[in-house]
């Protein structure tokens, strides 16, 4: 459309929005019209317009205004200089509004020409996908396929920190309860252009019960031993490319931390190899974790005077992991754990657990995480050992931005944080 001062199609259209109060007491308690125009600015004379939406004029004729109808295309002046509303409609019908609509009109247009050169700096916050929760945003996208692929990937390019805690029931005589919190970060490393190191260090934190048998009676119940257990680090190299298995290789390590040896450690160094496999069809993550370790240093094996006795270590560790992925982030799982302490008696090598649990990949604020929880049985099992548990885990995720990227959300939260001050107050 061609400029109506000097009919020039040099023109800059700018996007608009405008929130319209009805003046009067009479139009106190009317909702206020919004309203999305165009502002058109002549570059060669300076002139502005502004085009409003057919349908705001007719809600406001009908509402305050005195309208009529004109055969041609038409255009109204409003008493304020370089202001004007354009409109053309295809049955050439126009509606004019009047009196203290137009007034209001030309009030909130002023209002919004001053901003004019703002609105023609202004860009989208960030590049394309860096706006806080849209799916394409890889730390807002907490439904998108590829984060929650990544997080059900124990060797994916992915920082994650999983705390996981761990009740073990119905131990002993006593039917007394084990907990085991495993503060487990995941974190990569890039070593080349093709391979990756996966770091996965395990801390637990266990609370053990103690049986203390008495001379006459049940055993004594409040007693038990609290802090911090054996550290477990394990390092996986994986290739970087993608490809249809997904694997790693590696050494997993068994330091003695524990702040109680008797109860919470093994008292030895030990260490041994470790694989983790998988694949990721669609709606599915199946593989599975092994490793197996050895002592190979610590406390003595017999009994002294100054040492604890504790035996040589020779353990497996079997983690198989099927998860089948439903829609908004929810999943069906099942990890358990099989264990074979290959120094036990016969009938005491194996622990075989059966079961499984939910989980969901969501958003708490601007943090993915990942929840889940998880029921199993032990069927087999060695001797005064818990026969069920529950596994619960809440696993912050932390997906890797371009700068861009980062510069972008970084920008959005502050513009949102703004945003939602003035609200408060």
């Amino acid at each position: 459309m061609a400029c109506s001062s000097c009919n020039s199609e040099n023109q800059q259209r700018y996007p608009a929005e405008m929130v319209i109060h009805l003046p009067g007491l009479k139009n106190l308690n009317m909702p206020p019209v919004v309203a999305f125009p165009n502002l058109r600015i002549c570059m060669d004379c300076g002139s502005k317009e502004l085009v409003i939406p057919e349908s705001v004029l007719w809600q406001l004729g009908r509402e305050s205004a005195k309208h009529r109808l004109h055969t041609s295309p038409t255009q109204e002046k409003f008493p304020y200089p370089d202001i004007s509303v354009t409109r053309k409609i295809e049955e050439k019908a126009f509606i004019k509004c009047t009196n203290r609509t137009a007034r209001a009109l030309g009030i909130l247009g002023l209002l919004l020409l001053l901003s004019v050169p703002l609105f023609a700096q202004d860009t989208p916050v960030g590049p394309a996908g860096a706006e806080v929760a849209t799916q394409d945003t890889p730390a807002a996208a907490t439904n998108s396929d590829a984060l929650r692929n990544a997080a059900q990937n124990p060797i994916a390019s992915l920082i994650s920190v999983p705390i996981q805690d761990n009740f073990n029931f119905n131990i002993g005589p006593a039917d007394r309860t084990q907990n085991v919190l495993n503060i487990q970060p995941v974190i990569p490393l890039k070593v080349s252009k093709d391979w990756n190191l996966i770091v996965r260090w395990i801390v637990p934190i266990i609370y053990q019960p103690i049986g203390v048998p008495q001379p006459s009676g049940p055993q004594l119940q409040s007693t038990g031993v609290y802090g911090l257990g054996d550290m477990n680090p394990s390092f996986f190299l994986s290739p970087s490319k993608p490809h249809k298995i997904i694997w790693g290789v590696g050494p997993t390590l068994v330091f003695p931390t524990a702040t109680n040896t008797t109860y919470l450690g093994q008292g030895k160094f030990s260490m041994g190899p470790s694989v983790v496999a998988l694949v990721q069809p669609p709606h599915w993550t199946i593989g599975f974790l092994a490793n197996n370790i050895w002592s190979v240093a610590g406390q003595s094996d017999f009994n002294s005077a100054s040492a604890v006795n504790k035996p040589p270590v020779n353990q497996f560790l079997l983690q198989y992991f099927v998860n089948y992925n439903m829609k908004k982030g929810w999943y069906l799982t099942t990890q358990p754990i099989i264990t074979a302490n290959w120094r036990a008696p016969s009938g005491d090598v194996w622990t075989v657990p059966w079961g499984g649990g939910v989980g969901r990949i969501m958003k708490v604020g601007f943090q993915p995480v990942n929840i889940t929880a998880q029921f199993y049985a032990n069927p087999t099992r060695p001797a005064n050992t818990s026969p069920w548990g529950m596994r619960l885990q809440f696993v912050l995720l932390f997906p890797k931005l371009s700068k861009e990227q980062e510069k972008g959300l970084l920008e959005q939260k502050l513009k949102q944080l703004n945003q939602e001050q003035p609200q408060k107050n």
